[in-house]
């Protein structure tokens, strides 16, 4: 939210507080009794604002077509497979993540362990099934397989980039980080392959597609 809203709720509060400004100062900004509110409104004084806003890129030599920035983050993942069945776990995360100069670093963590989460997911255990005339078989909650609470790993930890820089331009130079972390889950995909070849003693090339469920980590590693 602050990624897209945030200059206009910055712009709103300003314009909220230059008309607060004579009656806080005349009231010592006593909030705690409304004084200072209730002078502004028998004032006749706005107590509600919108604005709007978009991204200055000419301002900061971009085009109209450019990112006004980039989030970037690195993965190291521990998984363990059993090749005899084909179930895997995930035994340790830790992520790397820039999210310039964070304005809530504990929204900024969870976000990121969401994103992951979700993506480890969409990685090893969602995967839609249809039958011959195209209509999905397994539209519910105990066929379709989401991760859960026992899929967390025990050592999850998440750093913020330190110093992590980025254009002025963005409200307090922080970054969006709702959905970049999915992507980091890809780690989970690449440490499954390597523990498969390290099963079959060879680096070939064996196609696995994703979601990497347990019937096709066992069909991969009895290719043995």
């Amino acid at each position: 939210g602050t990624d897209i809203c945030g200059h206009a709720t910055k712009k709103a509060c300003e314009k909220l507080l230059d008309g607060l400004q004579p009656h806080l100062e005349k009231c010592e900004g006593d909030f705690t009794k409304f004084q200072a509110l209730m002078s502004a409104w028998m004032a006749k004084v706005p107590l509600q604002a919108s604005e709007t806003t978009s991204v200055e890129r000419k301002a900061h030599n971009m085009s109209e077509t450019d990112h006004p920035y980039f989030t970037s983050g690195a993965a190291c993942v521990l998984v363990e497979v059993d090749c005899a069945t084909g179930e895997h776990k995930l035994k340790s995360v830790d992520i790397v993540m820039d999210v310039g100069d964070s304005i809530n670093p504990a929204v900024d963590i969870g976000q990121i362990e969401g994103g992951f989460m979700q993506g480890y997911g969409l990685t090893t255990s969602e995967e839609l099934e249809y039958d011959d005339s195209g209509r999905i078989t397994n539209a519910s909650v105990y066929a379709y397989k989401i991760p859960t609470v026992h899929m967390v790993p025990e050592r999850f930890r998440v750093k913020l980039l330190e110093k992590g820089r980025n254009y002025p331009g963005q409200i307090y130079r922080s970054k969006g980080i709702g959905e970049p972390p999915l992507l980091l889950a890809t780690a989970v995909h690449s440490a499954i392959r390597m523990a498969i070849d390290s099963y079959r003693g060879k680096c070939d090339f064996v196609r696995l597609d994703s979601p990497l469920t347990a019937k096709r980590i066992l069909s991969a590693c009895q290719g043995k």
